[in-house]
C-alpha cells in the first residue's frame, strides 16, 4: 500500500457519501485482481471498523493523486450548499 490518499465527500439524494481514494505501493499491484479486491475490502472494513459508517474504496496507481501537505488538505469536499 502506498501512502497517499483522498477522502472525496458527495451527495447524492440527500445521502452523504464517502470515497477514499488510496494509491497503491510502486510494488503492490502484480496482476493479481482478486488479490486486489481482497486488499480493497480489508481497507473498507477496517475503515467501517474506525469511522462507524461504510465509505466507497477505489484503489488508484502510484503517483496519481496530488500529494498533500496536511490531512485538511486530503478532503476534497464536493457536497456543495
Amino acid at each position: 500500500m502506498g501512502t497517499n490518499y483522498v477522502i472525496v465527500l458527495t451527495r447524492e439524494k440527500h445521502i452523504d457519501e464517502i470515497t477514499v481514494m488510496a494509491e497503491l505501493g510502486k510494488d503492490t499491484f502484480r496482476g493479481d485482481l482478486p488479490a486486489l479486491e481482497s486488499l480493497r475490502k480489508r481497507i473498507t472494513a477496517e475503515l467501517r471498523g474506525e469511522i462507524l459508517v461504510t465509505p466507497r474504496v477505489e484503489l488508484v496507481e502510484a503517483g496519481s493523486l496530488p500529494v498533500a501537505e496536511g490531512k485538511g488538505v486530503r478532503v476534497d469536499d464536493r457536497r456543495g450548499g
